[in-house]
């Protein structure tokens, strides 16, 4: 897998990467499924895109009010940029198939073609 980077922090260049690896597939279906109206309180901290949206009008260095919180679903569509949403789970699903079984016509390709036995 190796790390893993937002979308919305992925640099130009690697937007290719982000699309082609299946890591963005598995972990978008699986948050989006888990965290789909998930109404757990989250507080938001300084400095966070989660903060600015729960409390736009709070300056730095100003109390945090106790009705600065959001939900856990909110967290996610902010976090990832509004990218990832329970829509794209028959996608992500799709995809992940589709992984699957280029992978598995590779393997099988390389087995026939590669004889172990000759020398």
């Amino acid at each position: 897998g190796g790390i893993f980077i937002r979308p919305q922090f992925t640099p130009p260049f690697w937007k290719w990467g982000y699309w082609l690896f299946p890591l963005h597939y598995v972990l978008e279906g699986l948050f989006t499924s888990q965290f789909q109206g998930d109404n757990t309180t989250i507080v938001a901290s300084y400095g966070s895109p989660f903060f600015d949206t729960v409390c736009p009008d709070i300056e730095p260095g100003d109390p945090i009010p106790t009705n600065c919180t959001g939900t856990a679903e909110e967290w996610i569509y902010v976090s990832f940029g509004g990218m990832w949403v329970p829509e794209n789970i028959p996608y992500d699903i799709l995809y992940l198939c589709g992984a699957i079984i280029v992978a598995r016509v590779m393997v099988l390709f390389g087995l026939m073609k590669k004889n172990y036995l000759a020398a």
